[in-house]
């Protein structure tokens, strides 16, 4: 840990890094980063948070950004942690913290490292072998930059069903009254809607509730964030201050396709009270399939 690492610095953009409890899978469906997402959203404007960039992974989130004092800074934080483990815990039937304790972060007062912090973040999907190109990844909102569906077809309002247009409606007024969609409110959404017409909405949604400042990231690229994408793909960033892993994310993917497969949605499962054959079954499927036997205890919350 160096010396400088949670220091913080009046006016100064800051690396935060939230991770999650021995380091266990904690992001396992799109309805768990939408939470995320949209209550960083709704918190961010609260305490005047301006994000330069930001990334979700499965175990644990990344973000940069400048708070108008160490006052706000920590409210935004410990309330953002407070309420998703709130909401996460409710729907996924368990106690406790999910988010190790205390966060982390780093002042960033130069241009070229602040432009290095922006790289690592937005490529750390890229280096964890999600995704090949930084704009293929949904949750680090670089895709977002210029279109506003840029996974799905555009809706096109004048031509949707009707549950569609109610859809949307229902997600303007919960934008239009700052409230995060949490898993209640998400089933509301998303009820009855047919497969493209739900990855429709996750545009949407993401699309509206993006904490993204692209003008101000843009700022240490000459002003143009398409020379900000440019630089960030020939260039991985560098992090010194703030711990992080590194390792190969794709095989979780794998693993949430396995077990959805066998029945067992990870959006409805609580793996640390599951039944033992359960879990026996699940890990003999994961041996089988040649993941570590790492990798399968972070999967499924086990003591280590």
């Amino acid at each position: 840990m160096g010396k400088d690492y949670r220091k913080y610095r009046d006016g100064s953009l800051h690396h935060v890094f939230c991770k999650a409890v021995d380091g266990n899978i904690l992001f396992y469906s799109v309805q768990d980063c939408i939470f995320y997402l949209t209550l960083y959203y709704v918190l961010a404007k609260r305490y005047g948070i301006k994000t330069l960039a930001f990334g979700i992974m499965p175990n644990h989130v990344h973000s940069f950004e400048r708070a108008p004092s160490l006052k706000k800074f920590n409210l935004f934080h410990c309330r953002l942690n407070s309420e998703f483990t709130q909401g996460y815990n409710k729907q996924h039937n368990r106690s406790g913290a999910v988010f190790m304790k205390p966060f982390g972060y780093a002042p960033k007062t130069v241009g070229k490292v602040i432009r290095d912090c922006i790289s690592y973040i937005a490529n750390n999907p890229v280096a964890g072998n999600q995704v090949s190109r930084v704009e293929e990844s949904k949750w680090n909102l670089v895709g977002y930059w210029k279109s506003d569906h840029p996974f799905s077809e555009k809706i096109q309002l004048e031509k949707v069903s009707r549950r569609m247009r109610r859809a949307v409606e229902k997600l303007r007024q919960y934008h239009r009254d700052n409230c995060p969609l949490d898993y209640t409110r998400q089933r509301e959404l998303f009820k009855e809607l047919t497969s493209k017409e739900k990855y429709q909405l996750i545009d949407r949604i993401v699309s509206m509730y993006n904490c993204l400042d692209y003008d101000a990231a843009a700022s240490y690229y000459n002003g143009d964030f398409a020379n900000a994408i440019i630089s960030i793909s020939a260039n991985s960033g560098k992090e010194h201050d703030v711990p992080d892993d590194y390792e190969d994310y794709s095989v979780y993917n794998k693993m949430i396709q396995i077990a959805t497969s066998c029945g067992i949605a990870p959006l409805t499962c609580n793996y640390e009270n599951s039944p033992a054959d359960m879990i026996n079954d699940l890990k003999n499927l994961f041996r089988k399939a040649g993941f570590q036997a790492r990798q399968i205890q972070k999967f499924l919350h086990l003591k280590r």
